[in-house]
């Protein structure tokens, strides 16, 4: 495995010398959509998750283990990838886990989820044009996750016997004046990962595209095939072809609901995720998810009305949330997540 690691990294080297223009884009591309969305919807859920977890908001014994998992998935639901991953890694792993490292590769895979931001921003407004197709895709990729996180706890009821003797042990103590400066730290170094991640997968897209690897596929297969290594740009593939926008809708949800190996990648360099456990519970989600949305369409589409200008003879997708309005969203979205897990937090240990 790891002479075929070197050999894949290699040809990727001589790749980047030999398609350097086509690299250089691509890099560019994913530092454009960095700074301009994953940035400034992400950055504020990342302080904020990572001021509930020095405060101990999630900590072992805090309701329970069914009222734990509830709390990582509410908070997962609003803050997106991978802050259910570090919730997951900071509840249940440690010097002594709660969870087997299977166990919780498989709730780091369903708690692994997009934002709300994300998905009512860039992908229905910015990419497809069509904000209203939020609340669809919404439903289907969080309303799977709920199921497929219910099941988790009714599978692992027999784990709430072995946590509770976890939760006479005192979790550490962070003063309250370094809360705020050590998540700021957190959330930093979390976020150049996750960029560094989407600029390295940017750049091998724009190495593929170069060379013409799938020129042959449709669009929407394109898109798909894209999405498995990077979520974003193949979503945006989907979003622009020429298709049944039943199918679409529905490829976007799987492709969403997947995330891709970039996806995991960054979830993995938050905690220690197995790739068989995390992506046999991603490829259910998909499915599921996908499934859902191609039936559940029908009935979101009535007297739908596209969010789109034309300009001549081309078409200009309407850029309804700006960054400064993510940004904003993302803020107040925070304050959301904290006040729910706060709430959560009293409910579960009532």
């Amino acid at each position: 495995m790891r002479y075929a690691f070197i050999i894949i990294i290699s040809i990727i080297c001589v790749a980047l010398v030999l398609f350097g223009a086509e690299s250089m884009q691509g890099a560019a591309n994913g530092f454009e959509l960095f700074i301009s969305n994953v940035f400034p919807s992400l950055f504020p859920f990342f302080v904020c998750v990572s001021a509930l977890r020095y405060a101990n908001a999630f900590a072992v014994g805090g309701g329970g283990f069914a009222g734990t998992v509830l709390r990582i998935f509410s908070i997962s639901c609003i803050s997106g990838s991978p802050s259910g991953t570090m919730l997951t890694d900071t509840a249940f792993g440690g010097a002594v886990p709660a969870l087997d490292e299977r166990k919780r590769s498989e709730l780091c895979a369903i708690t692994n989820l997009a934002s709300p931001v994300f998905i009512v921003g860039t992908v229905c407004s910015k990419m497809l044009g069509e904000a209203r197709l939020a609340p669809l895709i919404a439903v289907c990729h969080y309303g799977t996750a709920l199921m497929l996180v219910l099941m988790f706890i009714l599978k692992n009821r027999q784990t709430a016997v072995d946590f509770s003797r976890l939760s006479s042990s005192s979790p550490a103590y962070t003063p309250l004046t370094s809360i705020l400066p050590y998540a700021i730290r957190d959330a930093v170094s979390t976020i150049l990962q996750i960029g560094g991640t989407l600029v390295f997968f940017m750049v091998i897209i724009g190495i593929f595209d170069a060379i013409g690897a799938a020129n042959a596929f449709s669009p929407c297969l394109k898109g798909s095939l894209f999405g498995v290594l990077e979520m974003t740009n193949g979503i945006g593939i989907i979003a622009h072809a020429q298709a049944n926008p039943q199918l679409k809708c529905t490829l976007i949800c799987a492709v969403l609901s997947l995330g891709g190996i970039c996806v995991y990648l960054q979830a993995n360099g938050v905690a220690k995720v197995r790739p068989m456990e995390y992506f046999k519970i991603k490829l259910i989600h998909a499915a599921a998810a996908g499934a859902l949305c191609y039936l559940l369409y029908p009935h979101f589409t009535v007297n739908l009305a596209p969010v789109i200008s034309v300009l001549g003879d081309r078409l200009t997708i309407v850029r309804i949330v700006t960054m400064g309005e993510i940004a904003l969203c993302g803020a107040l979205a925070s304050i959301i997540a904290a006040l729910l897990a706060i709430f959560a937090s009293k409910r579960t240990r009532a």
